[in-house]
């Protein structure tokens, strides 16, 4: 019985000393913004943004790779040029 407390003191007094290790400092780079780590919940189907169809490889996509247009902010129809020169001629007709 006492052995048994004595493994549970030891087990808690490791718990709560990993648990508030890191809790005060904040990692190094967090200030400078250089990196960030976002855990996807599986692989990327496809790599190529013509052919993505599943959540993880449009939540890359999207951060790689941007569009000749896109949407005005705050609009859902207003296309305007992203990093095309101009809008194409059809798209100014409309």
């Amino acid at each position: 019985m006492r052995k048994k407390l004595g493994s549970l003191l030891a087990i808690a007094v490791l718990a709560a000393a990993a648990c508030s290790s890191g809790a005060t400092s904040a990692p190094s780079n967090a200030a400078t913004g250089a990196n960030m780590v976002y855990a996807l919940n599986g692989d990327m189907v496809f790599a190529d943004p013509a052919l993505v169809s599943d959540g993880n490889s449009l939540l890359v996509e999207a951060q790689v790779v941007q569009g000749l247009l896109g949407l005005q902010p705050g609009t859902i129809s207003t296309v305007i040029p992203v990093l095309a020169a101009a809008l194409p001629r059809s798209a100014r007709m409309a």
